[in-house]
């Protein structure tokens, strides 16, 4: 057997899939492919050494497929190539860089014919291909020869025997040995075995096993300092120097070694430039090199999957840490990694980076798992001083060399202020890190040479690697030219290196930060941009992961927002990327978007936009979603009442099957509100609404918001619209009048007595408890009603009276996935002392099926009126590397706390048990929990105010106002 870098075919049977099924002893693992599909390096990426095979005219065990029938005709070339062209784009791409044999055919395949035009246009450039066939002619010799195609007179089968004959069997598994990489990890195994081909496929594509020694290139101390970083070569010779949160880093890590809980994160926040990565690598290389664990590195787009680790602890046994660069990507696969791992009982830490702008609040996620969060600030003195000297001994300090120390020091506390890459840039250069990557791109001696660092800056903005063929496809640099030509004049701008997801060769810039700087500065007008962006798209192949996700990126409507001035020229590039990648679903819900949020978009083609998506992906809920909000968008702007009413009426239609009955998405519940409270809005305008209408609609606008309120009290769209329906009902009085008509008649209606007890109870507190207390009377176990009642009563007097007992008792049951409810209960209970009715509650608490996110966020603050500053005081009685707990005289528990609680790194390093601390008292569904812990005694102004987490009468109610989102973006 033979190593290919792909087999493409014009047939459509199962013999090549056969044969290599049949063979034991092959050194690839085939994957067909037989139509345009994303995802394709991930498919690949599994696989040990994976070989693709292109089916180019279909596939015989494919037949159901109506997007990719069988090519049988030279009528169907046509009429069936939309869902092929990307399989036939990476033939093209393949055509450039390396030799192909054709056999079997006799070139006259329509595509084939195109892509071998193409490029004959660079025919001695490219390399040679060959044509193998028994009936060649002199004819077909010399027109071959002319097209630079040697002509191989055999028959398939002699050809593959002379190629038998001339390749030594021992050199074609050399390239199949495993690499260094999954070799290194045996060192852990506890038996004597070879890594088995799952985990060796993602050893060797995905990951690195961090060690001593590691194979890497050469970066100079000159160039690390400017910024490249994707490397361990300066890791392993010292460049760097020892950051303030690497010694915490070190030690919370080291200690969740011994951690009893299998499923850990630890995560690390800065701003572009802070030097995260060279620290992450640092932390890597020092718990594997000094302390011997077993550390495994993922780079940016690592396909992360759990059955290799679960393979990787069966062979090991160990405790294994993952560090994630460039991890806001990778937060979802992350999350099912561990729920895959945590399940099977296997231990992992993670260990994640990237920017506060990229990660969000995408950190909640991992709830309870979240041990451990820092930042990566600007530099400290003592780290100006480490730096200086290393400047010193690697004589990179630029222009301050020679000058005296004092100076040298006064520089870097300038620009102390500043992330690190700017901060060495600046220091050392005197200049703004901005004018310096300007007169770098303009002392690029060719023109070319500065296109293609624009073109790489461009996309490797986004942290995508840009594909070698996209940048020939674009400027006609091929790779070899890059090597003969382009290589010493980008020498420290532009690095290629093979991308383990197409295993081609990529190009990327030295950092993001500077890629983005050098995008911006150079491109210098919006129209500048715009038109570098269609001349990439142009040419994207989006089957490829990375031009995938550099489409997407480009195309989005936050980022189109930024680099489009206005809705014609968002509309250009949307449709441009339609035209090029076809029926793309993500590309039509971006057209709909953009009409949907821009000043004069149309809605009717928004519609039609989304109508095609929908065609295409018909369970996809994030485009029935859209469609739905596209409708309620088109009910605002109908005039006709009956016109509004009906597009309401289909929008909440499509909502009730997204919702899928008992679940709470907050998007869906916030929507439907918003939907019902538009409607209620529009009959007190028009003068034309009943008290039994206005009834009705707030019951469903109540009713959805109960429901995304009980699982997710912080989503702001529910809180807003909660705010808005009080607003709504108050207009003129005339809907609040409307209630109060609907419940002289009809006192039990649950909902609407809630609706209007809400919107009149800062006014009129004691008709809002008489409505509830009349309904109550009707329905006295209803769930409901008891929650509304309790949680307006907490907000009169003491928050503990007997009086809230029974409304609070009634208000849910063990079986409820209520969760406010359930926290209010474990609250009461704790602060009255009553611990078996506590503990039934956190039994009953902790079987939820509510995300963890929500369940572990601490809520309900509870201030001690005994202090002018509202705060609580303890003991440390326990503290471990991520956690502890904190003794407070007369409660019946003590206080569970972690530093990702508002408690500083320092003031974590500082305490120990036995210290008194002051904290914030609140409660999550495992019980109390302290956050905002100081060793000082606060001031009276530094209480966080309750009502920013979980305060339940100013979450359910909306009191905080939420300006509604006006303008362009409405």
């Amino acid at each position: 057997m033979f190593r290919w870098k792909a087999i493409f075919t014009l047939n459509y049977d199962l013999i090549v899939e056969d044969a290599y099924r049949a063979n034991v002893n092959t050194h690839q693992e085939l994957r067909a492919f037989y139509k345009d599909q994303s995802g394709i390096e991930k498919d690949l990426a599994a696989l040990a050494d994976p070989l693709p095979y292109f089916k180019l005219h279909g596939s015989i065990d494919q037949l159901s497929d109506r997007e990719a029938p069988l090519i049988l005709t030279t009528d169907t070339y046509i009429e069936f190539e939309t869902n092929r062209k990307r399989l036939f784009r990476r033939l093209e791409d393949l055509a450039y860089e390396y030799p192909i044999i054709f056999a079997g055919s006799r070139l006259n395949d329509p595509h084939i014919k195109a892509i071998i035009a193409q490029v004959e246009k660079e025919a001695s450039s490219r390399p040679m291909y060959y044509f193998v066939s028994p009936g060649i002619n002199q004819f077909d010799e010399a027109l071959l020869a002319k097209r630079r195609i040697t002509p191989l007179k055999f028959t398939f089968d002699d050809f593959m025997v002379e190629l038998d004959k001339s390749i030594d069997p021992t050199a074609r598994k050399l390239h199949g040995v495993l690499k260094a990489e999954t070799n290194s990890i045996e060192r852990h195994f506890r038996r004597n075995v070879v890594a088995p081909p799952g985990l060796a496929a993602f050893l060797t594509n995905n990951v690195e096993h961090v060690r001593s020694g590691l194979p890497t290139t050469t970066v100079t101390a000159e160039l690390f300092y400017k910024g490249e970083s994707q490397s361990w070569a300066p890791i392993e010779q010292g460049f760097d120097i020892e950051r303030l949160p690497y010694a915490t880093l070190m030690l919370k890590l080291l200690g969740l070694q011994k951690s009893e809980e299998s499923a850990n994160v630890v995560a690390l926040r800065g701003v572009a430039g802070s030097g995260k990565s060279v620290l992450l690598r640092r932390i890597a290389y020092d718990l594997a090199a000094t302390h011997g664990k077993l550390v495994l590195f993922a780079p940016p787009g690592a396909n992360l999957r759990a059955e290799p680790l679960l393979e990787l602890y069966d062979l090991t046994g160990l405790h294994a840490i993952l560090v994630v660069d460039h991890a806001a990507d990778q937060l979802i696969s992350i999350n099912n990694l561990l729920d895959r791992l945590e399940a099977a009982g296997v231990p992992i830490t993670v260990l994640l980076a990237d920017t506060h702008a990229s990660l969000g609040n995408g950190l909640e996620a991992f709830s309870e798992r979240l041990k451990f969060k820092t930042e990566l600030r600007n530099l400290e003195d003592h780290e100006i001083n480490s730096l200086l000297k290393r400047l010193r001994e690697h004589k990179s300090l630029g222009v301050l060399s020679g000058e005296p120390l004092e100076k040298q020091r006064e520089a870097f506390e300038k620009v102390a202020d500043k992330q690190l890459l700017v901060a060495l840039y600046e220091a050392t250069q005197g200049k703004l890190l901005e004018d310096i990557l300007v007169e770098e791109y303009h002392r690029i001696l060719l023109t070319e040479a500065q296109e293609l660092y624009l073109f790489v800056c461009t996309l490797n903005r986004f942290r995508v690697p840009v594909r070698a063929a996209l940048v020939h496809r674009v400027m006609g640099i091929g790779f070899r030219d890059f090597e003969r030509r382009f290589l010493g004049p980008l020498e420290g701008l532009v690095f290629a290196e093979i991308d383990p997801g197409s295993r081609d060769y990529a190009y990327r810039a030295r950092h993001p930060h500077i890629a983005d700087i050098v995008f911006r500065r150079i491109l210098d007008s919006q129209s500048k941009q715009l038109q570098q962006y269609r001349s990439i798209l142009e040419h994207m192949n989006i089957s490829y992961s990375s031009d995938n996700d550099a489409m997407r990126r480009m195309l989005s409507f936050r980022n189109l927002r930024e680099l489009a001035p206005g809705l014609e020229e968002r509309r250009d590039l949307l449709s441009l990327a339609e035209k090029v990648f076809g029926d793309e679903t993500f590309v039509l819900q971006q057209q709909a978007i953009t009409e949907m949020n821009s000043a004069g978009g149309n809605l009717n083609f928004a519609r039609q936009k989304l109508e095609r998506a929908e065609a295409l992906r018909p369970r996809d809920n994030s485009i029935k979603h859209t469609r739905a909000s596209l409708l309620a968008r088109e009910a605002e702007q109908a005039k006709d009442t009956l016109e509004r009413r009906s597009l309401r009426g289909e929008a909440k239609n499509i909502l009730r099957q997204v919702a899928g009955g008992e679940r709470s998405d907050p998007y869906v519940c916030s929507l439907s509100a918003h939907i019902a409270i538009d409607e209620i809005r529009d009959r007190l305008n028009n003068g034309a609404a009943s008290p039994n209408d206005v009834a009705r609609l707030a019951e469903d606008a109540q009713k959805a918001l109960q429901k995304g309120l009980s699982s997710a009290p912080d989503f702001e769209a529910l809180i807003r619209e909660s705010y808005r329906l009080r607003q709504v009902l108050q207009l003129g009085d005339r809907g609040i009048g409307m209630l109060e008509t609907t419940l002289k008649d009809q006192p039990h209606l649950e909902y609407v007595a809630a609706t209007y007890a809400r919107a009149i109870f800062r006014k009129h507190p004691d008709k809002a408890l008489a409505a509830i207390r009349t309904a109550l009377q009707q329905k006295q176990h209803s769930k409901f009603l008891n929650q509304v009642y309790f949680e307006l009563l907490i907000t009169l007097a003491d928050d503990f009276r007997n009086e809230l007992e029974l409304p609070l008792k009634r208000s849910f049951t063990p079986e409820d996935q209520n969760l406010l409810m359930h926290l209010h209960a474990i609250r009461f209970h704790f602060m009255r002392g009553d611990r078996p009715e506590l503990e039934k509650v956190l039994a009953s608490a902790s079987k939820m099926r509510v995300p963890g996110k929500e369940k572990n966020t601490p809520r309900l603050p509870v201030i001690n009126p005994a202090t002018p500053h509202g705060r609580w005081t303890g003991n440390v009685t326990k503290l471990g590397p991520t956690s502890g707990f904190i003794r407070v005289p007369g409660m019946i528990s003590e206080i569970f706390f972690r530093p990702t609680g508002g408690t500083s790194d320092d003031l974590w390093d500082e305490i120990s048990v036995g210290s008194p601390v002051y904290f914030e008292l609140r409660f999550n569904t495992r019980g109390p929990v302290a956050v905002e812990i100081s060793k000082e005694e606060p001031s009276a102004e530094c209480l966080t105010p309750p009502s920013d987490e979980g305060d339940s009468e100013e979450i359910l109610n909306g009191e905080t106002p939420l300006p509604t989102e006006t303008g362009e973006e409405s």
